[in-house]
């Protein structure tokens, strides 16, 4: 397989344990082609990078290259991630400026997030409006749910909603473990690392953003399904 894409089982911000992720793969044969909040996707090559580097200095130019190589497209959070040796100020300043431009480097809100799932349930939710009234719009196929299925909708349209803002609290409660961490690592000089017993819960954290927008389309399908 000449492509994979992977769910991150570490957050971006455990600098080494993400690093060590990446690693693990190149050596393997893969380099990182396109790095997300959520999941990483990897390229098979004959010549993997011997080390990565992340830097995040929102107080600093951003880089676009590094030592000959090219930063790994796909963050836009002002985190820059190399397939070359870092500077070491890079790790010793790096939970002091995550820590310090936290909502820039994760939307950790807890009502923006779920304004963000919100958002994403606008069309759903407009839809099934239309469907609603659909004896007094002129649309061919208004009007032809019966009750049964406009309780299933409606329904379904309420643990979409459900699911989305669950998601969203979830991303949130785990960013905020890390922001502790992150502070703790500036009290006592110790990098931050993600206690390992952390792995499965941001395992399936990764997966659910991921695959957030799924719910949403499925019902947004089924809603055009009914109208027409």
């Amino acid at each position: 397989m000449n492509t994979k894409l992977v769910i991150h089982p570490v957050d971006l911000q455990d600098q080494a344990g993400f690093l060590r992720f990446l690693d693990r793969y190149a050596r393997q044969g893969y380099q990182a082609s396109r790095i997300y909040r959520s999941f990483t996707l990897f390229r098979r090559t004959d010549a993997p990078p011997r080390a990565y580097s992340m830097r995040f200095d929102p107080d600093s130019p951003p880089l676009e290259t590094f030592r000959g190589a090219d930063k790994i497209p796909g963050l836009n959070n002002g985190a820059e991630i190399f397939p070359t040796p870092g500077e070491p100020v890079w790790q010793q300043d790096w939970a002091k400026n995550v820590a310090g431009h936290y909502t820039d480097f994760v939307p950790c809100n807890i009502s923006a997030a779920i304004s963000a799932a919100a958002r994403r349930l606008a069309l759903p939710l407009l839809l099934l409006l239309l469907l609603l009234a659909g004896d007094t719009l002129p649309l061919a196929g208004a009007g032809s749910a019966d009750a049964r299925s406009l309780l299933f909708l409606g329904i379904a349209t309420l643990l979409c909603a459900a699911a989305m803002v669950a998601i969203e609290v979830l991303a949130y409660a785990v960013d905020t473990l890390h922001l502790r961490g992150l502070k703790q690592a500036l009290e006592t000089g110790i990098p931050y690392s993600t206690p390992p017993a952390r792995y499965p819960l941001i395992r399936v954290k990764n997966f659910c953003v991921m695959f957030s927008m799924v719910p949403s389309l499925c019902l947004i399908l089924v809603l055009l399904g009914y109208l027409w």
